[in-house]
């Protein structure tokens, strides 16, 4: 499904302003609008980019620094 900024705002929990800085910003995939106006975002998109760059838990370092 296709959000709006404020539904991706919302899905992500984050503000408007951050989701239209990151289309700005060219760091989240968008389309537009025929007319150019309004932007909308795929919720696959949303998710891919949420989860770019992953945290490792302490117990994965741990594991890490034993091996």
């Amino acid at each position: 499904p296709l959000y709006t900024v404020k539904e991706a705002a919302a899905f992500l929990g984050v503000k408007r302003s951050y989701i239209y800085e990151l289309v700005r910003a060219n760091k989240i995939p968008y389309t537009r609008s025929k007319g150019g106006k309004l932007v909308y975002i795929r919720r696959e998109d949303l998710i891919r980019w949420a989860e770019a760059v992953p945290v490792p838990s302490i117990y994965e370092v741990y594991n890490k620094k034993s091996i």
